[in-house]
């Protein structure tokens, strides 16, 4: 825009011309600002909008961050677990020296089988060993080669499972074949066994021909084991408790002397008298005086049981015909 330059005094024409600059000049003006107007009204629009999408946008912020520390966590879960798996192989147990629930704990590993070190082994390292067999639970952790000396490498020392881990290998040890060791330091263990039946301790044994005692008192040995689940029952006779809890015992026995010839039958606990002249009477409609006594006891862990016979001259006879029998009732 071009203005009118006038020196000295304006010239009516010359003021008009003037005042049509300025005028055209603010109208310019007024343009520019109502377009600058315009375009902060746009703005300040714009801001409010962003202003009441900012909560939105962040909400959405704050899930997406969340969801992002939550896979985060569980990568991090599935490499440790991952890692765990690697550092944890399953390795075969098994039990040697014994019979099916109760031995020697030996490992393979390395593609042979070896045997655990004694050190600090209890009933934790027990159980876990019991339930990677398949069995409910332990009932004891034994020590100084009981189940016998192995012949392997000693491939574990100072086991120190807590109870809880899933198998063998997920407990704390020396490391492989790290030992101070000798095969007399050999780790067992019994196991909690339950056959179909429910019944995971019990026996029935007989008596071998020829054992008699012509007078005096003494514990019949049972030597003949016809059953034996869980191995609690010994051959002179005794019958040990694996646990606390109420047992069933019966004794069928042959004789034609008992009782009216002064033969008779104690049932004894922890080598006492428990029921004196548990079996007396004479049934005289065989050939063989027969008779059958049961008893329900409780007994403790570690408490056993015998048959002792009592006569001044006579003894059980049939011996082919005469079993002590027993098995647990209820656990404590």
């Amino acid at each position: 825009m071009t203005f009118l330059v006038v020196t000295g005094t304006p010239s009516t024409a010359e003021l008009f011309q003037m005042l049509n600059d300025q005028a055209n000049a603010l109208i310019q003006h007024t343009a520019i600002l109502d377009d600058q107007q315009t375009t902060i009204t746009t703005i300040q629009h714009g801001l409010d909008h962003l202003a009441a999408d900012v909560p939105t946008l962040v909400q959405a912020s704050t899930l997406q961050n969340n969801e992002i520390s939550q896979l985060q966590q569980h990568m991090g879960t599935l490499d440790y677990k991952v890692d765990e798996l690697n550092n944890m192989a399953v390795f075969p147990i098994r039990l040697m020296g014994g019979n099916a629930s109760h031995g020697r704990v030996e490992v393979w590993h390395d593609g042979q089988w070896g045997t655990i070190c004694d050190d600090l082994w209890d009933i934790n390292d027990a159980r876990v060993i019991c339930r990677q067999l398949g069995y409910q639970d332990a009932i004891s952790a034994s020590v100084h080669a009981e189940y016998g000396e192995g012949t392997g490498p000693i491939l574990m020392d100072t086991v120190g499972c807590t109870g809880s881990e899933p198998h063998l290998s997920a407990c704390p040890h020396e490391g492989w074949a790290v030992h101070d060791c000798k095969h007399e330091e050999d780790a067992g263990v019994g196991c909690l066994y339950q056959d179909e039946r429910g019944t995971w301790a019990a026996f029935s044994a007989g008596w071998t021909a020829g054992n008699t005692h012509p007078s005096g008192a003494y514990i019949i040995p049972f030597n003949q084991v016809y059953t034996n689940i869980g191995g609690h029952y010994s051959t002179n006779g005794r019958f040990t408790a694996p646990i606390g809890g109420h047992y069933f015992f019966v004794l069928n026995a042959h004789t034609g002397y008992l009782g009216s010839y002064g033969v008779y039958i104690d049932f004894m606990k922890n080598n006492s008298v428990y029921k004196s002249q548990w079996i007396y009477d004479a049934d005289t409609d065989d050939s063989y005086d027969t008779s059958t006594n049961s008893i329900i006891i409780h007994l403790d862990k570690s408490d056993y049981v015998s048959i002792r016979i009592r006569s001044n001259s006579y003894a059980l006879t049939g011996s082919e015909r005469t079993t002590f029998s027993g098995f647990l009732v209820r656990a404590d």
